[in-house]
């Protein structure tokens, strides 16, 4: 996510990407996110009904394995786990999750 390497659980039921306050620093620090990235807040349900105001912005730039997207949507939430949900998947045609041999593969 913006040259700052790390994994991400992907969570098919987030309707977002899903970040945490370290992560973002350290996206703030490599110029990755700028103030204009920010967008409003908004309330999330977390998959054990627990709801959480999240702070959205935009990723400018998300690249997994010879693919990069553009402008994705993410929620900040303190002490959230890193997701990657719909707002990333849905860049794609299509995508295919092979549970036998654990592979994701997408479709441009």
């Amino acid at each position: 996510v913006g040259g700052v390497e790390s994994y991400f659980l992907l969570d098919t039921g987030a309707s977002n990407i899903v970040i945490d306050r370290k992560i973002e620093r350290e996206l703030l620090l490599s110029g990755s996110i700028k103030r204009e990235d920010y967008l409003d807040e908004s309330t999330y349900i977390m998959a054990n009904n627990e709801s959480v105001v999240a702070q959205n912005v935009i990723l400018r730039e998300i690249k997994v394995g010879n693919y990069t997207v553009k402008n994705v949507k993410a929620a900040i939430i303190d002490g959230g786990s890193l997701l990657c949900g719909q707002s990333f998947l849905e860049s794609f045609s299509k995508w295919e999750i092979n549970k036998f041999n654990k592979t994701l593969t997408l479709y441009k």
